[in-house]
C-alpha cells in the first residue's frame, strides 16, 4: 500500500514555492525509508530523490479524460492508499479505499496541509474542518552567527566586490514589486550615498525578461546585482550575509525570503500584509501606499541606526524557536498516519 506523490501541476505557481514542497516530500521519504512512497513526474522532470523513492513518469495530456485514465491505472499499479496533490501551496490529501472505488476517492474532499493563514482563507467555509495547518520551516538555513568573518567576506566578494548588501531572494516576477525595489533603492542610494548593493536572486519566471529590460537602464545598475536560479546552498549563505532581507511583495503567496531571513538571524524590511505579519511581528514594515518611499526610508533607518536593528534581531531571535524543520516533517507524518492508519508507523 503505496503514498503517491504527484509533483505533475495543472496550473502554474510560485517556483519558489513549488521547491519548498518538493523538497518537503524528499524529507520526509528519506527520513520515513519505511514508507513505501511513489513520486510521479512528468517527462523531463529533474531526479534527485531519494533512494528510497520510486520515481514514476506520465506525461500530462491536454485530455482531461485521458489524464484521470493514466492516473487511475497508476494508482491501481501500485495499490495506492494515499494520494497527495498540490493546488498552489496548499496539499491535498486524498485517502484511497481501494482499485473499485479510486475514482470516486479522488472526487472527494481531501484533507488539507496549508502553511499560511491566507492558504485558509482562500478555501471555501465548508473546508475548515478538513484543513491542518503546519508551521513551515526551512532545510538547512545557515544563520548569521554560524558564519566567520572570513566566510562573511568571503560570500561578499564572490558577489558583490567585498561590499554589504541588501537581498531579495524570491521569484523574479510582477508581484513581488522588483520594479518599486528599485526605485526605492535609488532613493536610498540617492540620499545616503553609500556603496550598499542590492542583490535580487530567485527563480526565472516568464516576467523575468521584462526585469531585466528595466534593469539594463537602471541609473544604478552598477549597484544591482541579479543572480537567476541560484541553487539552495548559494541561497542560504546569501541570507546569512546580507545586511538585511528586503522583501515588497504584497501577495499572499507563502513569504518563503520572509521565513529565511528569521531563521537565518537576518534583518526583515517587509510589506505590511497578513501572510508576512504571520511569519514575525520583528520586521521593519513598509507602507504599502507608498512603497518606494517607505522601503527606501526603512533602508536608511537600518542601514543608520545599528542599535535599532539589533532590536529587531532580538525580538526575532525570541521566536526562532516556532521554524523547526524536525517537528514540520514530523507533524506531516502523523497527518498521513492518521489519514492511512494500517500504513508502517513513525519512526521513533
Amino acid at each position: 500500500m503505496k503514498t503517491i506523490i504527484d509533483f505533475r501541476v495543472e496550473e502554474k505557481f510560485s517556483p519558489s514555492v513549488s521547491a519548498f514542497l518538493e523538497q518537503l516530500w524528499m524529507d520526509l521519504a528519506s527520513a520515513q525509508p519505511e514508507r513505501p512512497f511513489v513520486f510521479l513526474t512528468e517527462e523531463g522532470a529533474p531526479g534527485g530523490f531519494p533512494p528510497p523513492v520510486t520515481v514514476k513518469t506520465i506525461k500530462k495530456s491536454s485530455f482531461g479524460w485521458l489524464d484521470r485514465k493514466r492516473l487511475l491505472t497508476l494508482l491501481e499499479e501500485e495499490n495506492a492508499a494515499l494520494y497527495v496533490g498540490f493546488s498552489g501551496g496548499i496539499i491535498n490529501v486524498f485517502a484511497l479505499q481501494g482499485a473499485a472505488s479510486y475514482k470516486k476517492d479522488l472526487q472527494q474532499t481531501p484533507l488539507r496541509i496549508v502553511f499560511s493563514g491566507a492558504e485558509l482563507l482562500r478555501l471555501p467555509a465548508q473546508a475548515a474542518g478538513t484543513v491542518q495547518y503546519i508551521q513551515p520551516a526551512l532545510p538547512g538555513v545557515i544563520t548569521a552567527a554560524e558564519l566567520t568573518w572570513t566566510d562573511t567576506e568571503s560570500i561578499r566578494t564572490q558577489h558583490t566586490g567585498g561590499r554589504e548588501y541588501f537581498l531579495f531572494t524570491g521569484d523574479i516576477d510582477a508581484p513581488h514589486q522588483l520594479i518599486e525595489l528599485l526605485k526605492a533603492f535609488s532613493l536610498f542610494k540617492k540620499r545616503q550615498q553609500s556603496n550598499m548593493q542590492l542583490v535580487i536572486a530567485g527563480p526565472v519566471t516568464d516576467w523575468t525578461d521584462v526585469f531585466e529590460e528595466k534593469l539594463a537602464t537602471y541609473k544604478y545598475r552598477a549597484d544591482v546585482v541579479l543572480i537567476k536560479d541560484p541553487n539552495w546552498q548559494e541561497t542560504l549563505r546569501l541570507a546569512a550575509a546580507a545586511y538585511a532581507m528586503v522583501y515588497p511583495a504584497l501577495s499572499d503567496t507563502l513569504p518563503l525570503a520572509v521565513l529565511l531571513a528569521h531563521q537565518a538571524g537576518t534583518a526583515v524590511i517587509a510589506s505590511d500584509i497578513p501572510a508576512t505579519r504571520e511569519l514575525t511581528t520583528a520586521a521593519e514594515w513598509a507602507d504599502n501606499t507608498r512603497p518606494e518611499e517607505s522601503f527606501a526610508q526603512a533602508m536608511m533607518l537600518l542601514y543608520k541606526d545599528e542599535n535599532h536593528k539589533q532590536q529587531l534581531l532580538q525580538k526575532a531571535a525570541a521566536q526562532a524557536h516556532r521554524f523547526s524543520r524536525e517537528q514540520m516533517l514530523e507533524a506531516i507524518g502523523k497527518i498521513l498516519e492518521i489519514s492511512f492508519p494500517y500504513q508502517l508507523p513513525l519512526k521513533q
